[in-house]
């Protein structure tokens, strides 16, 4: 009876000793407050998630941004809320359909954010003819363009093929130039007619630069050899350098401005909404080692 009733209880203590521990629970950690709302270390990870950030972009500095972007999007969210700007029912319903519920809180933040500022925007941010004008004045620079020509070219992989079709360009009329162009020539801009459109210098490989710079007008080029294979270019328009006109460039100015101006705005919003409301940020709770960012200091 010994004999069997050890076996027994060895394979009883054996079934005891192989238990395993009950997991412990990850803690998911308060990471910032606001108000009386509480943002936790899986809230941030939802964040990351859902903008879809790789996992080679999630190094400490780039998280330290994502974070910032994380915490300014929640408190301007929060101060609209105390300002009595809502989300439209549309918006919210489309919202609603979202299954994940961290996800779902992130993007009526956003919705919210995007809403808030488009009208502080509306209201606080105007461009007038002066401002666009002032800024062409002070900025010549940038609208200064250096002499360009217009390039047409013919790509082939052999060396004989280019020297045939060369041969034929220089007794044949200036539009067949195109038409050979859209049946032999293998660069993509073959299928119109070769255009390549418009180049400045500094724009192009040296050894094809220094050819079509050199060429007059509706004179065609060599045979060029290149790592691509054998070109043949023409020029069919130069320009010189010149300043571009206040009205070429009026409307990228305002869009500049007024990107510059909703920009310092965004940056007011964050403060005032700091001032006004209560907040606290636990950096020691974050899972990765905070770096600060100009705005912090």
């Amino acid at each position: 009876m010994k004999r069997i009733f050890i076996p027994i209880l060895i394979f009883l203590i054996s079934l005891h000793c192989s238990k395993p521990e009950p997991q412990k629970k990850i803690e998911d950690k308060v990471i910032f407050e606001i108000e009386n709302e509480i943002f936790r270390q899986s809230d941030f990870k939802a964040y990351i998630d859902m903008m879809k950030y790789e996992p080679s972009e999630q190094k400490p500095l780039i998280l330290s941004r994502i974070f910032d972007r994380f915490f300014e999007t929640a408190i301007v969210f929060e101060y609209a809320k105390s300002k009595g700007f809502k989300i439209s029912e549309e918006d919210l319903k489309e919202i609603e359909g979202e299954k994940n519920e961290k996800i779902r809180r992130i993007k009526e933040m956003d919705k919210l954010y995007e809403i808030f500022l488009l009208e502080m925007t509306k209201s606080n941010v105007s461009i007038s003819k002066e401002d666009i004008e002032e800024y062409y004045k002070t900025h010549e620079d940038e609208f200064k363009r250096g002499e360009s020509v217009r390039v047409y070219q013919i790509l082939v992989p052999s060396e004989s093929e280019a020297l045939e079709i060369l041969s034929l360009l220089k007794k044949s009329p200036p539009q067949q130039f195109e038409k050979i162009a859209k049946e032999r020539s293998i660069s993509p801009e073959g299928a119109r007619g070769g255009d390549m459109g418009y180049f400045q210098r500094g724009e192009l490989p040296v050894e094809i630069e220094d050819v079509v710079f050199s060429l007059k007008v509706g004179e065609l080029s060599p045979v060029v050899k290149s790592s691509f294979g054998y070109h043949i270019f023409k020029v069919v328009e130069k320009k010189g350098a010149r300043l571009l006109s206040l009205k070429e460039v009026e409307r990228s100015i305002a869009e500049n401005l007024l990107y510059q101006k909703r920009d310092l705005l965004e940056r007011e919003l964050v403060n005032e909404a700091k001032n006004n409301l209560k907040w606290k940020i636990y950096f020691e709770n974050l899972s990765f080692s905070y770096i600060k960012g100009e705005q912090n200091e």
